[in-house]
């Protein structure tokens, strides 16, 4: 029994060594690499502070799903100024101004990750990988016409839009890291035109945007007798939803995506 465990004991150890190992020759390389200043820049908030505590609660809080947990480790927030100051911030607000004025809502977003931006804390700087989506999204902002084909097998239920959620937890299902060793994953946070939203209990893959007098979709929850266990808010507008800052976390355990 004692030889077991040491037996296991010194696997593990091989494992983090390994990966460890691992990450350090990731981070040579990318190193090397291409890498962009955002714009509009993204600052790390510091642990404690209010801004902080505020991000980390609607984390926590949005955090639902109860086969895994996660740990928030640093949080990036773009200023108010930088983001009014920036091409998709104006963009945004007149797209909220055309909709009343009736602001905005706070949704996470998750997606492909194939580099250890924010990682290391301070400035953010984004890589040139293709398969590095969030990178993508940092640099551009959200595009309508990256979204999945509604005929994928596993294409999105209400059609080919720009998917939110309030929960966390559910965002992170699709923060996925791709070729980089790392334990931390991450979400963005991000605005989103919300005000007229059109309750859908089915899905409709073929739907290219809300009907006319609505501005989004949202996803009945099975409850409520619709068809999904966790909120999703849709916008099929680039202009709709506009990335503001990043949460990394850890995480245990995990959950197929529903």
């Amino acid at each position: 029994m004692v030889f077991r465990t040491l037996l296991g004991l010194g696997v593990v150890l091989v494992e983090e060594v390994l990966e460890s190992l691992a990450t350090s020759i990731d981070l040579a390389e990318e190193a090397t690499e291409t890498h962009y200043e955002m714009d509009p820049p993204m600052k790390q908030l510091a642990p404690g502070s209010s801004e902080y505590r505020l991000y980390e609660k609607r984390f926590n809080d949005g955090w639902i799903d109860g086969d895994k947990s996660a740990s928030v480790t640093q949080i990036y927030i773009t200023g108010k100024d930088d983001l009014l100051n920036s091409a998709r911030g104006q963009q945004f607000g007149r797209a909220m101004r055309q909709e009343g004025g009736g602001g905005f809502g706070t949704r996470f977003h998750g997606t492909q990750r194939a580099c250890y931006i924010g990682e290391n804390g301070g400035r953010l700087f984004t890589c040139d990988k293709p398969e590095c989506y969030l990178c993508r999204v940092l640099g551009e902002s959200f595009r309508t016409e990256y979204a999945r084909s509604p005929n994928s097998p596993i294409g999105p239920l209400f059609g080919p839009g720009i998917y939110s959620s309030v929960a966390s937890s559910k965002a992170d299902c699709y923060a996925r890291n791709h070729k980089i060793h790392s334990k931390k994953h991450v979400v963005l946070i991000c605005r989103v035109i919300t005000n007229r939203p059109q309750m859908l209990a089915y899905p409709d893959t073929t739907r290219t945007g809300p009907d006319h007098g609505f501005n989004c979709v949202e996803a009945v929850l099975k409850p409520q007798g619709g068809s999904v266990n966790y909120p999703e808010t849709v916008v099929y507008r680039n202009d709709y939803i506009v990335p503001v800052g990043l949460i990394i976390y850890t995480r245990e355990g995990w959950s197929s995506r529903t």
